[in-house]
């Protein structure tokens, strides 16, 4: 893992050391083992190296060819980076290394642009081809490593944090106000290609860019799959092997390997499997005990250790515990707001950096991690309503009676809103937007009203399939849900030197799980059930048929009423917050209040505003 920035001029003129120097200074955080700069005239690459696959010096960034004529500089990991040089070798090429980058060069010269969809990994990479004169971006499938680039007075700038480009950014930087609205009003991040800085994008998973003549395009190099026949294999095998496989690939490297572990489903699935492969083998890339970090509160309801202490007594890893406390929220959100670069969604993402603390501290440098399960297996409550109607528009009236009522039996508390979900998809979509435009839908008086009013806009669901239930899973997983967790793992790991992979996030997987029918993820009201039945004996049984669903997740809600209400109320009490430019501050104190009142809980929207002021601060100050 590593950090990497660049700049191309697109006019051909020369690029001085000086600004790529200033640039890769910003994000020393995630690669502190070595450092490289390239340079020819018109283009110019930085990289900071985290060094995870081979660790001699043969693995330095950026890397070229022997004669010269390609460079890359490169973020993440190609796991079957041994596979793809076996292959290389047999048309004839040779390797210096036994790094993953140099597989990349030699892939590149071999395949030319469609060496990505040989790729089994995750990566952020720039590539500069000399004799073309060309440059090429590109980012992974589920885009699990960050991209982000600029186009600046006839420059193109890129990084792998949006940090990174603002020290050259001649135009300065200003917020995106489009983009601080669907944070503030829906909880959104990373939903599009924009950032939430005017001017700064970030590259799709699945996307590339290449420049040369002046110029620049953006294409896809894959998408989530079609529809498939029903599969002939048994699924629930052919699911099992690929997860597995999956696990095995994301434990090859020459430093420890540790992994995340929260308790619940997903987290609990990579451990145990990971745990068979150190039973197997000498257990050399995770130590010679796999050990685990997870996040507890004294708040018995927020707190899974019950769930914890059951995986560690069933695999005997060794166990390591955080604590985060409500001070530490706001004691930390600058520094945290610094590394994610943009606001985020709730306090759940200081847990989240507690745990890779934790594991810095443990001298980990890689980690496994159980995310994209819930978005590429329904694993949400939320899917629910998609589900059902997709069952009533089937006419499968028998099977949504028998659905319904599994549900109504497992997940009671949950019931209205799976209903309401249902039923907002059975209404003409004009009267979805207008309802949701309504004063009393998601605290729109809390907003300015002239910001509210350019701003405001409905939200479409992008039509990738027929089938309703699949379609909005794709749609969580591309653009509302599984972007901004990829988002927050990256920058909470980086910032500690810490690579992160999640092996729910194999391409291979992740195909085929899309491939399969709608009862594979959801089945009697109990979500992800082809996991459930593929990891038997893999995890306790307890955990295995959990119906309750956690996470990394904090009492925000009952800290703002209590250990941080005053600290909350002296906050909002201030007369020069910059969010008072977007925000009506009578309404946003009375909304406060009502939360600490206990009539409701606003601590979403509270952390929302609160987060936004410190990233003001942090970013155009």
């Amino acid at each position: 893992m590593c950090g990497i920035a660049g700049v191309l001029d697109l006019r051909g003129k020369k690029v001085l050391a000086a600004e790529i120097g200033e640039m890769i200074e910003t994000i020393v955080h995630r690669g502190p083992d070595d450092h490289g700069t390239y340079l020819d005239e018109e283009v110019a690459f930085a990289h900071r190296r985290l060094s995870i696959i081979d660790l001699t010096s043969a693995g330095h960034q950026p890397m070229k060819t022997t004669d010269g004529s390609v460079v890359v500089s490169f973020n993440g990991e190609i796991y079957n980076y041994r596979e793809l040089m076996s292959e290389l070798k047999s048309k004839g090429h040779t390797f210096a290394s036994e790094s993953d980058t140099e597989v990349i060069l030699k892939a590149y010269q071999e395949y030319g642009l469609e060496c990505f969809k040989h790729f089994n990994g995750m990566w952020a990479l720039s590539i500069w081809d000399k004799k073309k004169r060309r440059l090429v971006l590109s980012r992974d499938r589920m885009g699990v490593k960050p991209l982000y680039w600029a186009s600046d007075n006839g420059r193109l700038l890129f990084a792998s944090e949006i940090k990174a480009i603002l020290p050259v950014l001649g135009k300065g930087s200003r917020p995106n106000k489009a983009r601080l609205f669907d944070y503030l009003f829906y909880g959104f991040l990373d939903h599009t290609t924009e950032t939430m800085f005017e001017g700064i994008n970030q590259l799709k998973g699945g996307e590339y860019l290449v420049a040369e003549g002046g110029k620049y395009k953006i294409k896809s190099y894959w998408e989530l799959p079609r529809p498939a026949a029903v599969p002939s294999t048994d699924p629930v095998e052919q699911f099992e092997a690929l997860l597995t496989d999956s696990v095995r690939l994301r434990l090859r490297s020459d430093v420890p390997v540790g992994s995340c572990l929260s308790g619940g489903l997903d987290s609990s699935a990579i451990v145990g499997l990971a745990n068979k492969f150190l039973r197997q083998e000498d257990g050399k890339s995770i130590g010679q005990a796999q050990q685990v970090f997870s996040s507890c509160f004294d708040v018995k309801r927020f707190d899974e250790r019950q769930f914890i202490d059951q995986v560690v007594a069933a695999t005997g890893v060794e166990a390591h515990q955080t604590f985060l406390q409500p001070q530490e929220v706001l004691d930390l959100a600058e520094k945290v707001t610094w590394h994610q670069d943009e606001p985020f969604g709730s306090t759940s993402i200081f847990a989240q950096w507690k745990v890779f603390e934790l594991a810095k501290k443990a001298k980990m440098k890689v980690m496994l991690d159980g995310q994209g399960a819930d978005e590429l297996l329904a694993g949400y409550h939320g899917y629910f309503g998609s589900y059902f109607f997709q069952l009533f528009r089937e006419l499968h009236w028998l099977e949504l009676g028998r659905e319904l009522a599994a549900f109504k039996h497992l997940h009671p508390s949950s019931l209205v809103d799976a209903l309401r979900s249902f039923a907002v998809l059975l209404l003409p979509r004009p009267v979805v937007r207008s309802v949701a435009s309504l004063p009393s839908v998601n605290n729109s008086p809390v907003f300015r009203r002239e910001f509210f009013k350019d701003q405001f806009h409905g939200l479409e669901v992008p039509r990738r399939y027929e089938n309703a239930f699949t379609n909005y899973l794709a749609h969580l997983f591309r653009e509302l849900s599984l972007p901004a967790l990829l988002h927050y793992e990256d920058r909470n790991s980086m910032a500690f030197s810490i690579e992160s992979r999640v092996p729910f996030l194999d391409y291979r997987l992740v195909e085929y799980a899309f491939s399969l029918p709608d009862h594979y993820k959801i089945e009697r009201g109990t979500t992800k059930a082809i996991l459930r039945k593929a990891i038997k004996g893999a995890v306790p049984e307890a955990i295995r048929t959990r119906q309750d669903k956690m996470g990394f997740v904090t009492p925000e809600s009952v800290w703002f009423r209590e250990e941080l209400a005053r600290s909350m109320r002296q906050f909002f009490k201030q007369k020069q917050l910059m969010i008072w430019e977007y925000a009506e501050p009578t309404a946003l104190r009375a909304l406060l209040d009502e939360h600490q009142a206990g009539k409701k809980d606003h601590s979403r929207t509270i952390w929302r505003w609160y987060n936004a002021e410190i990233w003001l601060r942090r970013f155009f100050v």
